[in-house]
């Protein structure tokens, strides 16, 4: 019995010491190639001061601080310089010297890290990247705030297939492709519905021919006249009223034949101010465009020969002005010209000239001269023209050329006088002649 309990004694003793480590080492000196050890530490809290066990040229120090007041999900503050703290939010790198890293590793290849890196932001820039608190959505993207708050976002996914396709919100704004049009096509949009290409409308306007008298309709777009024949040779357009009418647009083209085309008004409404019945047109290609303004019509592009020519000129010359007659007509479409007299229909600026062949028995120093004369009456000057005679000059050609206004109604003529002996006129078609020409308003 005393036997079996000294040995039980010194069986536990014999444990109880195993678990002790040693209080002196191995030297390193050891010449073994290889020394093999079973050292068991015991398990304990709290801090331990041990001995040093050196092998080789590594050696285990005893004692240190043990991780057992580490909080989980914490690690050591890389970036400390002292004794390492355990923290949930470690500064990687050391602040004003090296910029922070972290290297991920691949379980796929030995050169495959991944490295998150500082790239050197200033402290004015430091910021706060945070992540989503889900994993996203197939198809998203990692989008910020401008603050580094970062949400899932659906990225574009480009529908286009063909060159010279579009994209288009669809159905709650989603990309859409629209193919490429047709040539001659044009892009619509209509509320509410998706873009499209279509063929735009080609709008003909309204087009009539008229050969006798004719008020037009707010129906009406381009009116051509026929003005040839005895029983259209002259006739009057009648524009419809301009009330009620604003924007309405008329064209009228004379087209044929050698009568006159009168253009009238309603209720004594105007054509750029321009009284009823003063338009004619009497030239093939004559066009008159108006517009109405609500009121009255206006001219938006105008046309139209008021031109004439005559030759022969005849007068009984004396030392004052006297009226010449130019006898034979070469155009005068609206006749506008009778007995020396042009009546003014279009007002406006008028190139006039005028020469004629005046004969007589000379006196040196003494001159011939034509005249224009204008106005309501047709007595006003307003252009002259003086030829000094020499000794022995037997004929003279005065010759006058200028542009002056006129108004409706003027009345336009051409007069001469002589202060030589016997004066009169050639009767020659080329030493006499007058023509005219309405320059614009």
């Amino acid at each position: 019995m005393k036997l079996s309990i000294v040995f039980l004694i010194i069986f536990c003793a014999s444990i109880a010491l195993s678990g002790l480590p040693p209080t002196s080492a191995k030297d390193s000196a050891d010449s073994s190639g290889l020394t093999t050890f079973f050292f068991q530490f015991p398990n304990f809290t709290g801090t331990h001061t041990g001995p040093t066990f050196s092998l080789g040229v590594n050696s285990i120090a005893g004692g240190g601080t043990n991780a057992a007041s580490a909080a989980a999900g914490t690690m050591p503050q890389a970036s400390s310089t002292t004794a390492s703290s355990w923290t949930a939010t470690p500064t990687l790198g050391v602040s004003a010297t090296t910029s922070g890293t972290l290297a991920l590793a691949s379980s796929t290849a030995s050169t495959g890290l991944v490295t998150l890196a500082n790239q050197g932001t200033t402290s004015g820039n430091a910021y706060t990247f945070s992540f989503p608190l889900t994993g996203g959505t197939n198809g998203y993207g990692l989008t910020t705030n401008g603050s580094g708050t970062t949400t899932w976002t659906s990225i574009l996914t480009n529908p286009m297939t063909t060159a010279n396709d579009l994209i288009y919100g669809g159905v709650s704004g989603v990309p859409t492709r629209l193919a490429n049009g047709t040539t001659g096509q044009v892009l619509t949009a209509t509320t509410g519905s998706a873009e499209s290409w279509v063929t735009p409308l080609v709008v003909n306007q309204a087009y009539a021919n008229k050969t006798a008298a004719y008020t037009t309709l707010a129906t009406d777009n381009v009116l051509t006249f026929n003005m040839s024949g005895s029983s259209n040779a002259a006739y009057a357009v009648t524009l419809l009223t301009a009330v009620g009418n604003t924007g309405l647009k008329q064209t009228l083209v004379y087209t044929t034949g050698t009568g006159i085309l009168t253009v009238n008004t309603t209720s004594s409404q105007t054509i750029n101010g321009i009284a009823s019945g003063v338009f004619t047109m009497g030239t093939v290609g004559d066009t008159l465009t108006v517009i109405s303004d609500g009121a009255n019509w206006q001219i938006e592009a105008i046309k139209i020969s008021i031109a004439g020519r005559y030759t022969v000129a005849t007068a009984s010359v004396t030392s004052t002005d006297s009226l010449v007659t130019y006898t034979t007509k070469v155009k005068d479409p609206l006749a506008q010209y009778s007995s020396g007299i042009l009546t003014i229909g279009v007002p406006g600026w008028y190139q006039i000239n005028a020469k004629a062949l005046v004969l007589s028995t000379s006196v040196l120093g003494d001159a011939d001269d034509v005249a224009i004369y204008g106005g309501g009456a047709g007595t006003t000057v307003q252009s002259r023209e003086y030829v000094i005679t020499a000794l022995n000059q037997d004929e003279t050609h005065p010759i006058i050329s200028d542009m002056i206004y006129c108004a409706n109604g003027d009345k336009v003529n051409i007069k001469v006088a002589s202060q030589n002996t016997s004066p009169t006129l050639s009767g020659n078609a080329q030493a006499g002649t007058f023509t005219w020409q309405w320059v614009g308003f």
